[in-house]
């Protein structure tokens, strides 16, 4: 492989294609809402897991051979389920740009604050007079943990497609 920067990219290529549909699947028959949820936990467990890695990656939906076969079988399910195929496409689409968007905010972040939330505190309390609904939540105590903002945006995404499922 030419060149470090290939290299190093191909590798974390390959440690973010590690979780295998054998471990993040949940029961063939689960209902679509966990598949999806399995399949977000897991790609973005290992974006997490592997951090230091981002920086190497570019960061879109495109995926590896690996996830490809992954993603396929998140498609089948949610069809199945009765959704277009162009509510897949955004459903895979907005889970791939959530967990990548996180991701790279964690990573931005590294072990203190994410820059872009301290220029936000650091904003509003400027300005804290003049913002009373703002300020609660320019600190680290008025924020959602991570955890916890992802699982409701995953709750909001499900609450949506579910609304968007064709009455029989």
């Amino acid at each position: 492989v030419p060149g470090r920067e290939e290299r190093l990219e191909r590798c974390a290529a390959q440690v973010l294609e590690e979780p295998s549909y054998a471990r993040w699947a949940p029961p063939a028959a689960a209902p679509w809402p966990e598949w999806l949820r399995a399949y977000a936990v897991a790609f973005r467990s290992a974006l997490l897991a592997n951090a230091g890695l981002l920086r190497y990656v570019r960061l879109s939906t495109a995926a590896t051979a690996g996830r490809l076969e992954q993603i396929d079988r998140l498609v089948a399910i949610l069809h199945e389920a009765g959704f277009s195929f162009a509510d897949v496409a955004h459903a895979v689409q907005h889970v791939n740009l959530l967990v990548c968007g996180e991701a790279w905010e964690r990573a931005m972040a590294g072990d203190g604050t994410d820059p872009q939330l301290a220029e936000f505190d650091a904003a509003v309390a400027a300005r804290a007079g003049d913002l009373p609904h703002l300020a609660p939540l320019a600190s680290p105590a008025g924020r959602p943990d991570p955890d916890g903002h992802f699982a409701f945006a995953l709750d909001c995404l499900i609450a949506g497609m579910t609304a968007r499922l064709p009455h029989p």
